[in-house]
């Protein structure tokens, strides 16, 4: 009973986040009144920020234009099949704070997009748009190719080839783009500055020890360099340690959250061969569809991973 009871535990809590149990002390109604207030703080400015973005996106002001820029399939090797294959990669250009003093333009931001959708790169990266009219500055926000709207093989890219989906072959694509950006733009002598989170921050990361001619810094916010096995240090469990935190008091959650969690996926993995225990977990976690094999029920693990990796992710800040 004690077992079911956690698995059960655990389907609530990944359909009712605002419960009080889970809910890191930063975000609850009590404790830290600073720490709350600067939360709603924030909060409030991501939301005149996204009204600000939205007001450009569906405005007629040219402020905010979605664009092409022609990109080569392959930037390193020459196949003669390839040599003139290319596609068109969206980005989108804010240009109306780009200052000019003395003939000479102001900085560039360009935002090194990830595994995403380019817009919504747009509407959540506050530093850029908070810094970008101070410092008369125009705004890049490239999306990366295989997503998005940029798809080099045609709609649904990745099952049609992914062999051309790789880092090196992305931060081509961006050097590429501002090469030509700053030349067409008479603008060679404006710093860029890359910005990126998470993987893109590595991106952005990347973009400056790879092509220091074009980009004078990057700010990469949570970016795992080093992250890679073959580094000095690097450790594959630390993440994972980090997810079990956010789930303990430490992180302002129950004291038995972690141990519940624990024993709620070892009971669902256990029950993996059970017709009866497959369908009471279907149950239980609500399902759109039954589970109906042991793969079905290592799959439906791995999504319940996925929303304690979010979880850990994004409950900001710590």
């Amino acid at each position: 009973m004690t077992i079911w009871l956690a698995l059960l535990t655990l389907s609530l809590l990944l359909r009712l986040p605002n419960t009080r149990a889970w809910v890191p002390v930063w975000m609850r109604t009590g404790g830290n009144g600073r720490q709350a207030s600067s939360t709603i703080d924030r909060q409030h400015r991501q939301q005149l920020q996204a009204q600000h973005v939205m007001k450009l996106l569906d405005g007629d002001s040219g402020c905010l234009r979605e664009l092409y820029h022609p990109q080569r399939l392959d930037h390193f090797t020459r196949q003669r099949d390839l040599d003139n294959t290319s596609w068109s990669m969206r980005y989108c250009l804010h240009d109306c704070w780009w200052s000019t003093n003395d003939g000479r333009r102001g900085p560039i931001f360009f935002y090194a997009g990830n595994e995403g959708d380019v817009e919504a790169f747009v509407h959540a990266t506050g530093l850029m748009w908070e810094y970008a009219q101070e410092f008369g500055a125009a705004l890049i926000f490239a999306e990366h190719r295989y997503y998005g709207k940029s798809q080099p093989l045609g709609t649904d890219s990745w099952r049609t080839d992914p062999a051309y989906l790789t880092a090196e072959q992305v931060l081509a694509d961006y050097a590429t783009l501002l090469r030509n950006f700053t030349v067409e733009g008479n603008a060679q002598d404006s710093p860029v500055i890359v910005f990126g989170g998470s993987y893109g921050g590595m991106l952005a990361t990347w973009m400056r020890v790879k092509y220091p001619h074009l980009v004078a810094g990057a700010i990469a916010a949570s970016a795992p360099i080093g992250a890679v096995l073959g580094v000095a240090g690097f450790r594959p469990q630390a993440f994972w340690e980090v997810v079990t935190r956010d789930a303990g008091p430490a992180a302002g959650a129950a004291p038995m959250c972690a141990n519940m969690t624990r024993m709620a996926f070892k009971q669902l993995l256990g029950i993996a061969n059970l017709p009866e225990g497959r369908a009471t977990a279907s149950r239980l976690l609500r399902l759109c569809k039954p589970l109906t094999s042991p793969e079905d029920v290592v799959a439906a693990a791995y999504w319940l991973q996925g929303a304690w990796d979010s979880f850990a992710m994004g409950n900001y800040p710590y």
